[in-house]
C-alpha cells in the first residue's frame, strides 16, 4: 500500500483487499481501544453475546434472515439492551458499565479531523469524490457484507479478482457489478452481487436469498 500511494505508476492495476492505508491512525486507534478493552476484561463470551444482540436487531433490516447485516452503516444498535450486570459486578453473560464503555469505543472509531473517523475509508471515498467527480474511472471500493478481515465469515467472498482488473486495465471495461461466491467443500452455497460504493444489492424478496439473481441494485 505504501508503494501503490507513493509510487501508484509503478502497477498498471492494484487490487487492495481490507487495505492498511493509514498507520497513524491504525497506531492510534490500536492504543485507543487497548486502554478501553483491557482494564475492563472483554472476553470471547462477551463478543458472542455481543454479536448475538447486533444481528437480533438488524440482520433483518435487508429482509433476510442469514445472520449477515448487509449495510452495517444503516444498523443503530442500540447499547441499551445488552445485559447489565448486578451491581456492574463483572460477569459471564452480562457487561459493566466499563465494558460497554469499551464497546463504544470500538464502535466510534478514531477521530482524525475535519469529521473524518478512522476506520471510514468509505466516508474519504465520498469525499474525494467530490473533489474529484472522475474518481470511479480509476478507482471503486467495494464492501463485502459479512466476510471478515479479507475472507471468511458468514458472507461470500470469492471472485476472480484478477480476470475483473485485467478487463478494466486492458480494455476499459471497469466493474459494474461483481458477483461474489462462498463454497464449502468444493460445493458453492451462497453467490451475491456487489456494487460499487455507495451503490448498494438488496433481496428482491422472493427469490433465493442464497443466489445473486435474487439481488438487484438499490435505486
Amino acid at each position: 500500500m505504501m508503494e501503490a500511494q507513493r509510487y501508484a505508476e509503478d502497477f498498471d492495476g492494484i487490487i487492495a483487499g481490507a487495505p492498511a492505508f493509514d498507520w497513524i491512525s491504525i497506531a492510534v486507534e490500536a492504543i485507543q481501544i487497548t486502554q478501553e478493552v483491557y482494564p475492563s476484561k472483554l472476553t470471547e463470551e462477551h463478543i458472542k453475546i455481543l454479536q448475538e444482540a447486533v444481528l437480533k436487531q438488524c440482520h433483518l433490516l435487508d429482509g433476510v434472515k442469514d445472520s449477515i447485516i448487509n449495510n452495517p452503516a444503516n444498523c443503530k444498535f442500540d447499547f441499551t439492551t445488552l445485559p447489565m450486570c448486578p451491581g456492574y459486578v463483572p460477569g459471564k453473560r452480562c457487561f459493566t458499565l466499563a465494558q460497554v464503555k469499551a464497546i463504544k469505543t470500538i464502535y466510534d472509531g478514531f477521530d482524525v479531523g475535519n469529521d473524518i473517523k478512522y476506520p471510514g475509508f468509505p466516508f474519504e471515498v465520498r469525499m474525494k469524490k467530490a473533489a474529484d467527480p472522475a474518481i470511479n474511472d480509476y478507482m471503486r471500493l467495494y464492501l463485502l457484507p459479512g466476510v471478515l478481515h479479507c475472507g471468511g465469515g458468514e458472507g461470500p467472498s470469492d471472485a476472480d479478482l484478477l480476470a475483473i482488473l485485467r478487463d478494466w486495465v486492458e480494455n476499459s471495461k471497469p466493474p459494474e457489478r461483481i458477483v461474489f461466491t462462498k463454497k464449502i467443500l468444493d460445493q458453492e452455497v451462497m453467490s451475491r452481487p456487489v456494487y460499487p460504493y455507495p451503490q448498494e444489492a438488496i433481496y428482491d424478496g422472493k427469490g433465493n436469498p442464497n443466489i445473486e439473481s435474487s439481488y438487484k441494485l438499490k435505486q
